[in-house]
C-alpha cells in the first residue's frame, strides 16, 4: 500500500490499476490459500501413517521374515508409499496455482501501467483522464509496479509455510499432563492393599474386577493365572499405566490412586526392560540418574552382568541376550532405593540355567522391599511367602 501510495503523488490512475488489480488477487490467494490447509494437513497424516509404519515394519522385521510376510508388508508400504506421493503432488499442484495467481497478476499490473502510460504520452488513449503524464513520471510510475506485488511473493511463501505449520501441529503440540502429587511414605517396605479393584482400557470388559489383596510390609507375593487375568494390569496400575475404574489402593496406610506419582516409591523390572541407544552405564542409570560409577557398577555385578558399563547398546539391545535383558532390568531395580518391587515375568522364555541365576538374582533384589512378582512358573511361585491366583 505504501508503493500504491507512492504511485499515486505521480499518476492516481495508474495508482488505481494497481488497486484493481491487487483485489483480485487477494480474493485468489484466499482461496489457493484454503485449498492449501487442506492438503497439506492430507499429505502430513500421509507422511505420519508411512513413517510409522516402516518404523513399525523395521522393528518387526525378524517376525515379518519368520512368518515369510515379506511380500504382504512391501505391499502395505508400497500402498502408503504411493499415497503419499499422490498428497504431494496436490501439495505442489495447489502452490503451483497460488504461485500463477500471483504471477499473472502481477504481470498483468505491469502490463495495465505500460499501456496506459505509452499511450498516455503518445497522446493516444481513446478516452479522457484527469491528468497527463511527462516521461519521468511514466518512468517513476512503471519502476513501481512490480515492486507492488514482492512482498506479496514474500506473504505467499510465509502463509504455505504456516499452512503446513498448522497441519502439523495438532500432532506436535501435546498438553503437558498436571504435576503428579508426590505421596511420601514412611520408612521401610509399606504395606499394599487393594479394595474392590477394577481394571477397564476404554469401553472394553473389565481386564480384572473387585480384586481384594493385602500384602504385609516385606512379603513376596506371586500372581499367577492364565494370560489375560489382569497379572500385569495389577502391576501396572501401581505404576500409574493401567486406569483404575473401581475401587481403592492403599499403600503404607494412604489411600491413594494412579495418579499420586506412586512411581518414585516403586522399582520395576518388566519382562522386557526397555532399552535406549547409549552405553549399558547408562541404561541401567535410567532407575536412578543420580547414580555414580561404582553404585552402577555394583548393581550391575549384582545383577550378573559383567560386561564394561561403556559397552553400547542400541534400541534392540544390541547382542544382549533374553536373560541379559532381565538381568539389566533387575540390575535396574537394585539400583533403585525403592520400598516397592515390581516384576513381571522375570524368567519367562528362559532356559533352566538362565532361570536357576535369576532367581538368585530375585531374592537379593526383594530383600527389604514389599514384592509383587506376576508369573506363570512355579519355580518362581516357591519363592514366594504367598501365592495368590487370579
Amino acid at each position: 500500500l505504501l508503493v500504491i501510495g507512492a504511485a499515486a503523488f505521480a499518476s492516481p490512475v495508474a495508482a488505481g490499476i494497481l488497486l484493481f488489480t491487487l483485489l483480485p488477487f487477494i480474493v485468489g490467494m484466499a482461496l489457493a490459500g484454503t485449498a492449501a490447509a487442506r492438503e497439506s494437513r492430507k499429505h502430513f497424516e500421509a507422511l505420519e501413517r508411512l513413517s510409522g509404519l516402516f518404523i513399525d515394519r523395521i522393528r518387526a522385521l525378524p517376525a515379518l521374515l519368520a512368518f515369510n510376510a515379506e511380500a504382504r508388508t512391501a505391499a502395505e508400504i508400497a500402498r502408503a508409499s504411493d499415497e503419499l506421493e499422490t498428497r504431494t503432488a496436490r501439495v505442489m499442484r495447489t502452490a503451483f496455482l497460488s504461485s500463477a495467481v500471483l504471477e499473472f497478476f502481477s504481470a498483468l499490473a505491469v502490463a495495465l501501467i505500460a499501456i496506459y502510460c505509452g499511450f498516455n504520452l503518445l497522446r493516444l488513449l481513446p478516452f479522457p483522464v484527469p491528468e497527463t503524464l511527462d516521461l519521468p513520471r511514466a518512468f517513476f510510475v512503471l519502476a513501481l509496479a512490480p515492486e507492488v506485488y514482492v512482498p506479496l511473493r514474500r506473504l505467499a511463501a510465509a502463509y504455505h509455510d504456516k499452512q503446513a505449520a498448522e497441519a502439523a501441529a495438532p500432532s506436535l503440540v501435546v498438553p503437558a499432563p498436571a504435576p503428579a502429587l508426590r505421596v511420601r511414605l514412611a520408612d521401610g517396605p509399606p504395606a499394599i492393599r487393594f479394595h474392590d479393584v477394577s481394571i477397564a482400557y476404554d469401553n472394553r470388559p473389565p481386564v480384572l474386577e473387585g480384586f481384594d489383596l493385602t500384602v504385609r510390609p516385606g512379603q513376596i507375593v506371586a500372581l499367577m493365572g492364565p494370560s489375560g487375568s489382569g497379572k500385569s494390569s495389577l502391576l501396572h496400575l501401581l505404576l500409574g499405566l493401567a486406569p483404575l475404574s473401581q475401587g481403592q489402593i492403599e499403600l503404607g496406610g494412604l489411600k491413594l490412586n494412579p495418579a499420586d506419582g506412586l512411581a518414585a516409591d516403586i522399582a520395576w523390572a518388566s519382562q522386557n526392560p526397555v532399552v535406549l541407544p547409549g552405553t549399558l552405564g547408562e541404561n541401567i542409570a535410567l532407575a536412578d540418574p543420580t547414580a555414580c560409577t561404582g553404585r552402577l557398577r555394583m548393581a550391575a555385578d549384582q545383577a550378573g552382568l559383567t560386561s564394561p558399563l561403556d559397552r553400547s547398546l542400541d534400541e534392540r539391545g544390541g547382542g544382549l541376550s533374553g536373560g541379559e535383558r532381565r538381568r539389566l532390568g533387575l540390575a535396574r531395580a537394585m539400583l533403585k532405593r525403592a520400598p516397592v518391587l515390581l516384576l513381571d515375568e522375570p524368567t519367562a522364555h528362559l532356559d533352566p540355567a538362565s532361570e536357576a541365576a535369576i532367581l538368585g538374582l530375585i531374592r537379593d533384589a526383594a530383600r527389604g522391599r514389599t514384592t509383587l512378582i506376576a508369573t506363570h512358573s512355579p519355580t518362581v511361585a516357591a519363592l514366594a511367602d504367598r501365592v495368590v491366583r487370579l
